[in-house]
């Protein structure tokens, strides 16, 4: 069985305040109809948050065009330049699909296709389309136009409601220690840019994570249990494993609730259950 990873969120109830917390960057539009859904107005330190009847949070953040030009009026920029094209057959989307790889191919630019059924979803990845100062490169920028040329040739309208970029941050006083222990047990690669503290998925798929420094005077907050843990399926010859690396990378077993669930906490008590898949 080839390696596999599913994160999933798992909420549970109690009154105190969580440490691990989670941004959605939406288009502008879906976000003040997420708003008024939820019928709270923002708060937080940025005006994003939002927070459900237990107290979790979420930070709702609308995204923005890509350019400020028609060419690329499909795009928004959600962390990565996003769109999204429903279809009306699997066979349209494909036809899409298929372009999209033949003009990223073609601009050397790499790109995440999510073909479905219904729609294709076309994603930059987490700050791939920019300069590194925030501004979109020319040659993205040109890709994103012609692959908007593409789409509408083929009679497809984007639906900017639809795209979104989840990420999950954890708040750790030692941010290394903590931010190592994830990388090893999740699989994932280190954000090498100095100013970020990200870890992600190499394939992107399963959400970014990020390490937010937290102070080690709030001993109260620090020493409370999560409210958030993280399940991590794993194909059943991997577990071991991958256990192995998160205790080498300062991870220790807490609970083995079955022979295939263990739970393992990083060097602040946050939690993952590494769950293993049997083989059929």
């Amino acid at each position: 069985m080839s390696e596999s990873a599913l994160v999933s969120a798992n909420l549970t109830r109690t009154p105190s305040q969580t440490r691990i917390h989670v941004d959605v960057v939406r288009a502008p539009d879906a976000v003040e109809a997420a708003r008024a859904a939820v019928g709270q107005e923002p708060f937080g330190a940025y005006g994003f948050a939002l927070a459900d009847a237990d107290g979790n949070e979420v930070d709702l953040v609308p995204g923005d065009r890509l350019s400020k030009g028609p060419e690329t009026a499909d795009w928004h920029v959600l962390f990565g330049a996003i769109t999204y094209y429903p279809a009306d057959s699997p066979v349209r989307a494909g036809e899409l699909a298929s372009a999209v790889a033949g003009l990223a191919d073609d601009a050397g630019l790499p790109l995440m296709v999510d073909l479905r059924p219904d729609g294709v979803t076309i994603d930059s990845g987490k700050d791939q389309w920019e300069d590194g100062e925030g501004s979109a490169t020319n040659r993205f920028v040109d890709l994103a136009g012609r692959i908007q040329t593409a789409a509408r040739d083929l009679g497809l309208t984007a639906d900017l409601t639809r795209p979104r970029f989840v990420q999950l941050g954890i708040d750790a006083v030692d941010v290394p220690a903590v931010r190592g222990l994830w990388a090893s047990v999740l699989g994932y690669q280190h954000d090498l840019r100095a100013f970020v503290t990200d870890i992600y998925d190499p394939r992107r798929l399963n959400p970014v994570l990020f390490f937010q420094p937290m102070d080690a005077s709030d001993t109260e907050r620090r020493q409370h249990r999560n409210r958030v843990h993280v399940d991590l399926l794993v194909p059943y010859d991997q577990a071991q494993a991958r256990i192995d690396e998160a205790m080498a990378a300062g991870g220790r077993i807490v609970t083995e609730n079955a022979p295939d669930r263990r739970t393992l906490v990083d060097p602040e008590g946050n939690e993952v259950d590494i769950v293993t898949l049997h083989q059929v």
